[in-house]
C-alpha cells in the first residue's frame, strides 16, 4: 500500500529477488559484458490506495546500470534507466543518476521489475532498492544541496580561476618566443583542470562532462591525473632550467615521466579489458603513496641541487600541492582521525592546487622581472658596445689610412717583384723548352749513329762476299730499326718496348760477330715492366760499348749480362761483360787503328745531364773496373740509375 510509505522504505521485506544468465538480447545494447554476466531482477507489487497521484522515487545505491519496468493494471507501461554509466540524458531524475521517478495513478495496481548489473569486478545488488516520497526527496535534495554548497562554489571558483591562468598562461608561450615553462603550466592546469571536472561531473552544473558516455571519465581518471604529475615534472625542468644546474636530476626527472608513463598505460590497458575496480582501488592507493614519497624526494633534492631566486617557489608550491593531495587522499579513504570539514575530499586537492597556482604565478612574475632586468642589462651591455664599437671604428680608419699607404708601397714593390719573377720564369720557361729541344736532338742523334754503325756491317759482308748471312743481317736490321724508327717519334716508351729493342740488337750484332759473346737479360719481378717510362735507346750505348771495347777483343766466348731491377724509387740496370776492360781497350786501340769509334757514351752522357734538368729526374751512371783474384782485368760493370717518376 502507498498510504504505508511515510518517507521511505526498503524493499527487501515484501519484494522477490532472481538472478539469471544475461539474455542475448541485452549483449548488443551493452558496451561491455558484466562482470558475472548476470542480471540480478527485483519484483514488487504496489497498490496506489490514495485518491491523488502519487510521485514516488526509486533508488539503488551505488550499482552502475539498473532498469525500471513498470506495469499498471490497465497495461500501460513505463520504462526508464539510471545507474553510474547510463548516458545522462536518459535518466528521469536529473539530480541523482541512481534514483528513478515515477507516478501512480490512484485507486490503480503496479507491478515494478528493476533489472540490475555491473560491468567492474563490484558485484551487482538488488538488496539496498528503497522508494522515498516526493516530500522525503525534495528535503533529501534540500540537504544534498546544503551540504555541497561550499564545495560547490569551491568548485566553480576552482575552475573560474584555473581556466583564466590556463588560457594566460598559453598566451604568455606565444609571447615570450614559446617559452616552454608557459606551455607546460598550461598544460599541467589543462589537466588539472580536466581531472577535478570530472570528479565532480555528477553534482551541479557540470553534467556536460562526458554525459552521454559517462564510462569515459572512470576510463580516464587515472591517466589524467599522471599526465598531471607527468607535465608538472617538465614545467619544473624548463622553470628551474634543471639541465643547466644537475644533468643527473634532470635524467631522473625525465625517467621519472617515463615510469608515468609506462604506468598509466599498463594500468588504463588493464582497467580497459577487466574493469577490475577492486585491483584499481589497490593500485591506487599503493602507486598514490609511492608517488608521495617521490615527490618528497624530489623537492629534497631540488632544494639541494638548484639554487636560484626561483627555487623557493618551486618548493613551497611543491610542498602545498603535495599536503593538498595528501589530504584528498585521506579523506577519500575516510580515515577516522580527520577532523568534519564540510569540503569534499577533492575540495583539497582544489584549494592545494589554487594556492599552488598563486605561488607559482608569483614565481613567473619574478622570472618574468629576472628575465627583463637580464633584457634591460643586455641592451645597456649591447649600447656601450655599440660606444666601443664607433671609438674602435675611428681608430681603425686611423690605422687603415696608415696600413694603406704602407700597403700601396709593399703592393708597387711586390708588383715590381712579380713582374721579375714573371721575367725569370718566362726565361726559364725558354731555356727548359731549349733542353728538350737540345735533348730531342740527342735522341735522334742515335738513330744516325747506330745505323752508321750497322751500314758498316752490311758493307763488311757485302766485300767479304757472304750474301747470305748479308741477307739475313739485312732482315734482322730492317726489323730492329723499324722499331727504333717508331721509338724515336716518342719521348719516352715503356721499359717492356726497350727491353725488347735491347734484345733485338744484341741478336743482331752476335749474329754479326759469328758469336763471339752470349748474353742474358734479367729482370726482377717487382719490375714492372708495362707501365715504367724510359727514354729510347737509353741502354743500348752501354750494351753497344761492352761489346765493341770489351767483348771483341777478348780470346774466346765472352758473355754479356744485363740486370734489372729497383732500389726504392729508382730503376737500376747493371751492364756487365767480362771483357778486356777499359785499360787493355784504349791499350788497343792506341796500338791499332780502330775502324770503329763509340759517339754513343757522349751522346748518353748528354741526355742523362738533359733529363736532370728538364724533368728534374735523378739520373746518372758509374763504370767499375772488376779485376780477379790475381788484380788482372776481368771486365766492366756499368750501373745505370734512373728515378722513377
Amino acid at each position: 500500500m502507498v498510504s504505508q510509505i511515510r518517507e521511505y522504505i526498503y524493499v527487501d521485506s515484501f519484494a522477490t529477488y532472481s538472478s539469471m544468465p544475461l539474455p542475448d538480447s541485452l549483449h548488443g545494447q551493452l558496451p561491455i559484458i558484466p562482470n558475472d554476466n548476470l542480471y540480478h531482477t527485483l519484483a514488487v507489487n504496489l497498490y496506489n490506495d490514495m485518491d491523488d497521484t502519487v510521485d514516488l522515487f526509486v533508488g539503488v545505491r551505488g550499482n552502475e546500470y539498473w532498469q525500471f519496468n513498470q506495469i499498471s493494471a490497465t497495461g500501460e507501461r513505463y520504462t526508464t534507466q539510471a545507474g553510474a554509466f547510463v548516458p545522462y540524458r536518459t535518466i528521469s531524475f536529473p539530480n541523482n543518476r541512481y534514483v528513478v521517478k515515477t507516478s501512480l495513478a490512484p485507486r490503480e495496481h503496479y507491478s515494478w521489475t528493476l533489472n540490475t548489473w555491473n560491468i567492474s569486478s563490484r558485484d551487482a545488488s538488488t538488496k539496498a532498492v528503497y522508494i522515498a516520497t516526493a516530500r522525503n526527496m525534495y528535503w533529501h535534495e534540500l540537504v544534498k544541496d546544503e551540504y555541497h554548497k561550499v564545495p560547490m562554489a569551491v568548485s566553480v571558483f576552482f575552475q573560474g580561476a584555473i581556466w583564466i591562468m590556463m588560457f594566460y598562461m598559453f598566451f604568455l608561450y606565444f609571447q615570450n618566443n614559446r617559452d616552454r615553462a608557459y606551455l607546460y603550466y598550461g598544460l599541467y592546469m589543462m589537466f588539472a583542470m580536466y581531472y577535478l571536472l570530472q570528479k565532480v561531473a555528477g553534482d551541479g552544473p557540470f553534467y556536460f562532462v562526458f554525459g552521454e558516455n559517462p564510462m569515459i571519465r572512470y576510463v580516464l581518471n587515472e591517466p589524467v591525473q599522471w599526465m598531471i604529475y607527468f607535465f608538472y615534472n617538465l614545467f619544473v625542468i624548463s622553470f628551474l632550467e634543471i639541465q643547466r644546474h644537475s644533468y643527473r636530476l634532470y635524467k631522473f626527472l625525465i625517467g621519472l615521466n617515463v615510469a608515468y608513463v609506462l604506468y598509466l598505460v599498463g594500468e588504463s590497458t588493464y582497467f580497459i579489458l577487466t574493469f577490475d575496480k577492486e585491483v584499481q582501488s589497490m593500485l591506487f592507493i599503493v602507486s598514490r603513496v609511492i608517488a608521495l614519497v617521490i615527490s618528497f624526494i624530489t623537492i629534497i633534492y631540488i632544494f639541494i641541487v638548484v639554487k636560484g631566486p626561483l627555487v623557493k617557489y618551486i618548493i613551497s608550491g611543491s610542498i602545498v600541492f603535495v599536503l593538498s593531495a595528501m589530504l584528498s587522499m585521506f579523506y577519500s579513504l575516510q580515515v577516522s582521525w580527520l577532523p568534519e570539514t564540510g569540503l569534499h575530499p577533492i575540495s583539497f586537492m582544489q584549494l592545494g592546487i589554487l594556492a599552488e597556482i598563486l605561488l607559482f604565478s608569483l614565481g613567473l612574475g619574478r622570472r618574468i622581472n629576472l628575465m627583463s632586468t637580464e633584457k634591460e642589462e643586455v641592451q645597456q651591455a649591447y649600447i656601450d658596445q655599440l660606444v666601443r664599437n664607433e671609438e674602435i671604428i675611428q681608430e681603425s680608419n686611423r690605422d687603415l689610412s696608415e696600413e694603406v699607404f704602407k700597403r700601396t708601397n709593399e703592393i708597387i714593390y711586390k708588383s715590381k717583384e712579380l713582374e721579375k719573377e714573371r721575367e725569370q720564369k718566362l726565361k726559364t720557361e725558354y731555356e727548359k723548352q731549349l733542353m728538350e729541344s737540345e735533348m730531342s736532338t740527342l735522341r735522334l742523334q742515335m738513330n744516325p749513329h747506330f745505323i752508321f754503325n750497322s751500314l758498316n756491317s752490311i758493307r763488311y759482308y757485302i766485300l767479304k762476299e757472304d750474301s747470305e748471312k748479308a741477307s739475313d743481317y739485312i732482315t734482322a736490321f730492317s726489323k730492329l730499326l723499324r722499331m727504333i724508327l717508331q721509338h724515336s717519334r716518342e719521348k719516352t716508351i715503356k721499359l717492356e718496348d726497350e727491353l725488347d729493342a735491347l734484345r733485338l740488337y744484341i741478336e743482331f750484332e752476335r749474329t754479326r760477330f759469328e758469336n763471339k759473346f752470349d748474353y742474358s737479360i734479367n729482370v726482377a719481378e717487382d719490375v714492372d715492366v708495362s707501365n715504367i717510362p724510359i727514354q729510347p735507346l737509353l741502354i743500348q750505348p752501354f750494351v753497344e760499348n761492352s761489346i765493341w771495347h770489351g767483348l771483341l777483343h777478348k780470346d774466346g766466348t765472352g758473355h754479356l749480362n744485363v740486370e734489372v731491377f729497383m732500389e726504392g724509387a729508382f730503376l737500376t740496370v747493371i751492364v756487365e761483360d767480362d771483357g778486356i776492360g777499359r785499360r787493355k781497350s784504349r791499350e788497343y786501340n792506341s796500338a791499332k787503328s780502330s775502324t770503329y769509334k763509340s759517339m754513343g757514351m757522349q751522346i748518353t752522357k748528354d741526355r742523362l745531364r738533359m733529363m736532370a734538368k728538364v724533368q728534374n729526374a735523378d739520373a746518372g751512371y758509374e763504370i767499375v773496373d772488376m779485376v780477379d783474384a790475381e788484380g788482372s782485368a776481368a771486365g766492366t760493370k756499368v750501373i745505370l740509375k734512373i728515378k722513377v717518376l
